[in-house]
């Protein structure tokens, strides 16, 4: 004759609060871990910009680092195109033409040395903004789109002329 034990029921409670609890510490685990991912892989990436040499005697995967930075501005720069084809609801070539410069003059305004190295988010979206309240002021003041171009290129010129002569930025 086989004996079976019933298991006696134990006393676990599963509130709403444990569950939230435990969840919120898994989400917060994964967090940190994908952070300290992120955080060296933007170290790599910054090394690499700084002295391409010196990073891959540091250790760094220079071949990996930029394969996986490339492969991601790829993904992402698809990705934009495909929203402005959505917003636009026409494809050709010169469909991304008008961004362009922008884009660029944006990142020189704010700072970032084009030759890599030096930069900061904060910067470039310092640029953004005040390239876009030019752009914005030169098309309340009704001028042509030819106007507005030579200002914005003045403008990086003047800036770009500014920060070349700063010591501690070529540094």
């Amino acid at each position: 004759m086989i004996l079976q034990q019933r298991a006696e029921p134990t006393d676990v409670h599963l509130s709403p609060e444990t569950i939230l609890g435990r969840c919120s510490e898994l989400l917060l685990e994964l967090m940190q871990a994908q952070e300290a991912t992120a955080d060296q892989i933007l170290r790599n990436l910054f090394a690499i910009g700084v002295n391409r040499i010196t990073a891959k005697l540091s250790g760094v995967n220079v071949t990996g680092t930029n394969l996986l930075t490339y492969s991601l501005a790829g993904a992402l720069a698809g990705f934009g195109g495909f929203l402005v084809v959505g917003n636009t609801g026409v494809v050709h070539l010169q469909l991304g033409q008008p961004f362009l410069f922008p884009s660029i003059a944006a990142v020189a305004v704010g700072g970032t040395l084009l030759s890599g190295g030096k930069g900061s988010y904060w910067g470039t979206m310092a640029g953004a903004i005040v390239l876009t309240l030019i752009t914005s002021l030169l098309t309340t003041m009704q001028m042509p789109d030819s106007v507005r171009r030579m200002v914005l290129g003045a403008t990086l010129l003047i800036l770009i002329s500014i920060y070349g002569r700063q010591r501690a930025l070529r540094q």
